[in-house]
């Protein structure tokens, strides 16, 4: 039998045999959701109103999941419900739901554990402030669009559990591509070992790490030189005339000492800013979200245009 809980985030997570699962993609006539142990790749195939099973998942290679943890799950997603839904204080809601879900369950271990109420609060208190949302959903928008640009500035083992749990938080409910632009960037980017590019075609985790240029704006701008230089459709003694003289040039300017020009201050301060963050997510100041988020602001200097 299928059932959904919810994740800390808020996201569907369906419950079958003993597995959980978190959704892949939605495609025209099914939804795939892929098990939440991001280790394990079996995959599961639900109709698009998540009712019926179109195909059984792989053999997985996780443990399963216990009863009892999807009870409490299903306990702690009703306490976001109510919370987000009624007046009726936090802590009175928590009781009820932890009493409710004994007298449901009543062969589970006496020894079972729930989540305090001291970690749960604050999650309860974020779904209560939904009906006084403090966020406008520009500021959502902006945050999931920094979260897709900071892709290329993490590490690549987080890009894919950094986007989905991004796609969870910040994709504006109002936007009726923002689907879409999920799906795309889970299908050229992100998804490991099918995604179109790659993250070793597109993620410059390294060369930030390794003090490299991130982009290839030196190679443009050796380019724009060497194209000045040269006339159009050279002769081929003109060519390598020219290409000597420039080359004596760049001989003349080591001999001497000359001062290469440095490449513009705003660079170097964003380079000095994303190790900073990539510090200070080591010293796990920052989680991978605002780590993702922060780098995406550091090289985006100037704000999204709003369209009118």
């Amino acid at each position: 039998m299928l059932r959904f809980t919810l994740s800390e985030r808020g996201g569907n997570v369906c419950n079958y045999d003993g597995y959980q699962y978190t959704k892949k993609r939605i495609n025209k006539l099914s939804e795939e959701w892929r098990c939440r142990d991001r280790k394990c790749l079996s995959t599961l195939s639900l109709c698009t109103s998540g009712t019926t099973i179109l195909r059984e998942p792989s053999v997985h290679t996780c443990t399963r999941i216990a009863d009892a943890t999807i009870a409490m799950e299903e306990a702690v997603g009703r306490m976001k419900q109510r919370a987000r839904e009624e007046t009726t204080s936090v802590t009175k809601i928590y009781s009820e739901e932890v009493v409710k879900t004994r007298d449901e369950n009543p062969g589970m271990s006496t020894g079972l554990i729930f989540p305090s109420l001291d970690s749960l609060d604050a999650t309860l208190y974020r779904m209560r402030s939904k009906h006084y949302p403090t966020l406008s959903t520009r500021l959502i928008a902006d945050h999931w669009l920094l979260g897709a640009i900071g892709l290329a500035l993490i590490p690549p083992p987080l890009v894919e559990t950094t986007w989905v749990s991004l796609m969870d938080e910040y994709t504006p409910n109002d936007h009726e591509t923002a689907s879409e632009f999920n799906d795309y960037m889970v299908s050229t980017y992100v998804e490991n070992g099918s995604a179109r590019f790659g993250s070793d075609m597109w993620n410059v985790y390294e060369a930030i790490a390794n003090r490299r240029p991130r982009t290839n704006n030196h190679v443009e701008g050796y380019n724009r030189r060497m194209k000045a230089e040269f006339p159009t459709h050279p002769h081929i003694y003109q060519f390598i005339d020219t290409l000597r003289k420039h080359e004596y040039k760049h001989h003349l300017a080591e001999e001497s000492q000359v001062q290469v020009r440095r490449r513009k201050n705003i660079y170097d301060q964003i380079y000095i800013k994303l190790v900073m963050l990539h510090e200070e997510h080591k010293n796990k100041q920052l989680s991978d979200v605002q780590l993702t988020i922060k780098c995406g602001r550091a090289v985006k200097t100037r704000l999204f245009k709003t369209r009118k």
